[in-house]
């Protein structure tokens, strides 16, 4: 099933010492669309689960919801049989989507409250404030400041502009 609703907007959010913080609400509004839209294919959705893991090339925390991940698995059924040597052992090391265990179920309330898990926040920094940046298929979350210099870096102006913008509202310094 493709999910053809992005991701879009961006906000920065408190976090408290528990890691609780809100998710924003247009990014609630397109979990709940892209849910209705796989219900209509048959598969069930939770409307109020996001599941967040480490960028494993960046220090920031990327937030898909179900129905990525039900791409993400469909995407990897297909390549495995493709790829598929008849006689070798399919469940052999390397060759049983332990990429999915490295998620954490995120619940959210209807507020969009959520708690960030500590060792995520710790492995990017996340501390009193967290940047978030709808993409594509999913949800980049963010330590401000080093959302702020990987943009530069990578040239991205139009986010940069957006972090400093939200950051100076908030009196936070960069």
């Amino acid at each position: 099933m493709e999910t053809p609703i992005p991701f879009s907007s961006y906000a920065l959010n408190a976090v408290d010492k528990k890691g609780r913080v809100s998710l924003p609400a247009e990014m609630r509004s397109t979990i709940e669309e892209r849910a209705g839209l796989a219900e209509k294919h048959g598969l069930q959705s939770n409307p109020n689960l996001l599941l967040i893991r480490k960028d494993p090339s960046v220090p920031c925390l990327l937030g898909v919801d179900q129905t990525d991940h039900f791409r993400m698995a469909q995407l990897m059924e297909r390549a495995e049989s493709e790829a598929f040597v008849p006689g070798s052992d399919p469940w052999a090391r390397g060759n049983d989507g332990r990429f999915f265990g490295t998620f954490e179920r995120t619940p959210f309330d209807k507020a969009g409250r959520m708690v960030l898990n500590a060792r995520l926040r710790d492995r990017v920094e996340i501390g009193e404030h967290a940047f978030f940046l709808g993409t594509r298929r999913g949800i980049e979350i963010w330590n401000p400041k080093n959302a702020h210099s990987q943009y530069t870096a990578e040239g991205a102006l139009d986010v940069v502009d957006i972090i400093e913008y939200l950051c100076a509202e908030k009196e936070i310094a960069l």
